[in-house]
């Protein structure tokens, strides 16, 4: 015992409690036992009671790390095609937005003219120039509250100056 303690560079108390099964020594002591006693520091270690991994169960742990691995990528690959439909249905929720502020503009645009012809039907003009008078409040009308904004051609017609007939 005495000529093991000085190999591995430990009491010779240390030793003997090993030998009784009183304790037993840490892993780095066994490996510092193993080179000591040219033995495989697999076999000292389970000699020690240290649980130990044979080669099925280590490629056991191999297999089970490599399939969590594929499985992260998979789910990473799946999150990343998700993330490409969302972005999909954003642009064809933009293209319908779009598409819908511009059939409530043609809407607008249909509701404002039906108006002017009713006021143009109702208040019979008696000239060229009243007809575009009353068009022209009718317009200024349909910007002032909003529900229409001009292109710069209507805009030109409702700035047109209109001589009174008498």
């Amino acid at each position: 015992m005495t000529a093991v303690a000085r190999l591995v560079g430990v009491s010779t108390a240390s030793v003997s409690r090993w030998a009784n099964s009183k304790s037993r020594p840490d892993s780095a002591t066994c490996a510092a036992l193993a080179q000591a006693l040219d033995l495989r520091p697999e076999i000292v270690l389970a000699q020690a009671g240290h649980r130990q991994i044979d080669d099925d169960h280590e490629g056991r742990l191999l297999t089970e790390i490599h399939a969590l691995e594929q499985s992260r990528l998979s789910a990473a690959a799946e999150l990343a095609h998700a993330i490409a439909a969302i972005e999909q249905l954003r642009a064809e929720l933009a293209t319908l937005y779009h598409a819908q502020a511009e059939r409530d503009r043609v809407q607008r645009i249909e509701q404002w003219s039906q108006r002017l012809v009713q006021r143009l039907w109702l208040d019979r003009p008696r000239s060229y120039g009243d007809a575009i008078r009353t068009a022209q409040a009718l317009l200024v009308e349909a910007e002032t509250t909003g529900a229409l904004t001009w292109r710069p051609s209507i805009r030109r017609f409702v700035d047109v100056k209109v001589e009174p007939t008498s």
